[in-house]
């Protein structure tokens, strides 16, 4: 059987099952697109659209945390390429003090919450707020800690301690509001959740790269992004947009949600949409407003695709041969930081499952890495065949990609579906991804068909 038609019976297999209302699926390998497909419904019926909406492939929606490796990229570019007001390099990812020249919010004498580490609470200020119990950081954040998720920065629905600041759990009034929606940059100035540059934390981190690329470089991060990915890769403004331009906006589904009430037989009527729109504008943010950086995409999968080949060829357009492979590599296993199990456990099912791991691995500890892309890497076998050193992640609608060096290949699958790493979602996506490789490792099939 082709490859095309083993993925294909996986996803329709999947939506019959109920696992998501539908689903897009592009894998590609440096130069060319294996398979472009999609099944179910973009839409789920509602009395406006009594039979719903079948996906397709140009059909958009928020991919979340998929834009954190083009973040990291925009960083690793800017540097590479001396793009920046500041005489700045590749030479200055250690270096605090270069940090701070463009980001003084991580000054330690700055007065900001995120040079901090938030230790607990204790009792009720005259504010009506929880009194945080704060202590200094010992270390200074650097940009590759940025970059690796080891800044010590969560988010609200990844750690219970950032939870408190955004819902508090007695009623109190909150520190902070959500910065996805406000796109408040004083709402990502929170404390550390752990000393920084000594595990991996989730959270706001790309958001201060985004800030780190336009303060750097004096330019609008919707333009970085043209400048650096959409037009140099032919990526339409249709596909891939931080702004819900005319071009993009018509093709943008809801995200959706489980209905647990549900027994329906019809598994569409399965799934409730929900809106959960982030912050976004045409130009430039007014100030002390910004894109919410670390998640700042809406898309679809096959434009999406365009850029993670670009990853998987190592494109010169965006990075220089020894920039990529510096960028590949497990940054964690040079530092010795050791990325723990479970990633986190969920503040906030709504939006998110616990996170065991990122992928099951043959490796019973250490089995995964991070490198310079904002990216898990494999250091050892998945379960579901990808080989040690390829690396990949997600978006919180259950948008999950991977990139494998090794065989030249790689895949998006997007899902449109609250909570992220439902585990039904993350068997299906497992299930493409030991698809791909047991069709590769047949002797009876060509490597592609």
């Amino acid at each position: 059987m082709l490859l095309g038609n083993k993925l294909q019976a996986v996803l329709d297999r999947a939506v019959a099952d109920g696992v998501a209302p539908g689903f897009q699926l592009v894998v590609f390998d440096k130069e060319a697109v294996l398979f472009n497909g999609v099944s179910g419904l973009a839409l789920v019926p509602s009395p406006d659209t009594p039979e719903g909406e079948k996906f397709r492939p140009e059909h958009a929606g928020w991919l979340a945390s998929c834009a954190k490796i083009t973040m990291a990229m925009v960083v690793l570019h800017v540097l590479e390429r001396g793009l920046n007001n500041y005489g700045l390099t590749l030479r200055d990812l250690d270096s605090h003090d270069a940090l701070i020249r463009v980001l003084p919010e991580f000054r330690p004498s700055s007065g900001h919450l995120v040079t901090k580490v938030i230790e607990d609470f204790d009792g009720i200020g005259p504010d009506k707020k929880k009194v945080m119990k704060l202590r200094d950081q010992k270390t200074r954040v650097t940009l590759r800690m940025l970059l690796t998720h080891s800044a010590g920065a969560a988010y609200w629905w990844s750690h219970p301690l950032a939870n408190e600041l955004y819902h508090p759990s007695d009623g109190s009034v909150p520190h902070k509001s959500l910065p996805y929606l406000t796109g408040n940059i004083s709402d990502y100035d929170i404390p550390a959740v752990a000393e920084p540059g000594t595990t991996f934390t989730y959270g706001h981190a790309s958001d201060w790269l985004g800030q780190f690329a336009v303060r750097a470089t004096g330019r609008n991060l919707r333009q970085l992004f043209r400048d650096i990915f959409f037009d140099p890769l032919g990526i339409k403004p249709s596909e891939l947009d931080l702004h819900l331009s005319p071009a993009i906006a018509s093709n943008v589904r809801p995200i959706h949600v489980r209905n647990a009430s549900s027994d329906a037989r019809d598994p569409a009527m399965r799934f409730d949409a929900t809106d959960a729109m982030i912050y976004h504008t045409a130009g430039q943010p007014p100030p002390g407003k910004a894109y919410y950086a670390g998640g700042c995409l809406f898309g679809n999968a096959q434009g999406y695709a365009k850029v993670l080949q670009a990853v998987l060829r190592k494109d010169p357009k965006i990075l220089k041969r020894t920039t990529w492979d510096m960028a590949f590599a497990d940054d964690f296993a040079e530092r010795g930081i050791k990325v723990p199990r479970p990633l986190y456990k969920t503040s906030s099912p709504f939006f998110s499952s616990d996170v065991p791991e990122f992928a099951r691995s043959t490796a019973k500890i250490d089995a995964e890495g991070m490198n310079l892309l904002s990216c898990i890497v494999a250091k050892a076998p998945t379960l579901s065949g990808r080989p040690e050193g390829s690396f990949g992640w997600a978006g919180l609608t259950n948008s999950y990609y991977f990139v494998d060096p090794v065989n030249n290949i790689g895949s998006i699958v997007h899902m449109q579906l609250f909570p992220f790493f439902d585990p039904r979602c993350i068997e299906t996506r497992d299930e493409i991804e030991k698809t791909i490789y047991e069709h590769l490792n047949s002797p009876r099939a060509s490597k592609y068909q």
